[in-house]
């Protein structure tokens, strides 16, 4: 029986006859962590969320690697926060870019592909020249599922607690003494 597109999905979602859905391929042999955009991440596990916090978030941590974002003020989206930096440590080296809010210069010693053991972090910068945002998409691939255990970051596990940073406090801080003071 030949599927008739959009035609035929509609009528049947009006009569209560959904047609099965496939099943969602397996997970890859190597998983995939984004973060994109006001950052969207879709984590290890594929599951999808928005982090709108600004400061330093570790975004994946195991053995003598970790990847760690900045997130600062987004110029289009007021109340969300963008990818200004990323920095990898692996072992006792330090390797960092950084998006100029001005005029989109990186600056840094991080390549836009790079290997840090069995993890891959690759990275792309967004200027939209209409919108005036400058930020990162950032990708972090990790060779085998195996690695992911005992691994911490936001690319681990949506529920991972968000690290707390002193922007965090002072925020909390404002906020109760205007409501104490």
């Amino acid at each position: 029986v030949e599927h008739l597109g959009c035609i035929e999905d509609t009528l049947r979602s009006r009569h209560g006859c959904k047609r099965p859905r496939k099943p969602r391929p397996p997970i890859s042999r190597r998983p995939v962590c984004t973060l994109r955009g006001d950052p969207h991440v879709t984590n290890f596990k594929r599951q999808k969320f928005n982090h709108y916090k600004p400061g330093y978030f570790t975004a994946y941590q195991k053995g003598n690697v970790q990847v760690i974002v900045k997130q600062g003020v987004s110029t289009t989206w007021k109340k969300r926060r963008t990818i200004h930096k990323v920095k990898v440590l692996h072992g006792k080296k330090a390797y960092t870019i950084s998006v100029n809010q001005k005029n989109c210069k990186t600056t840094g010693n991080l390549k836009s592909k790079q290997k840090f053991g069995g993890v891959e972090v690759s990275w792309q910068k967004s200027c939209r020249r209409r919108v005036g945002d400058r930020h990162f998409n950032v990708k972090i691939v990790v060779k085998n599922p195996k690695a992911l255990k005992g691994a911490k970051g936001t690319c681990v596990n949506k529920n991972h607690p968000a690290e707390l940073t002193l922007a965090h406090v002072k925020a909390l801080a404002n906020k109760l003494c205007k409501n104490f003071g």
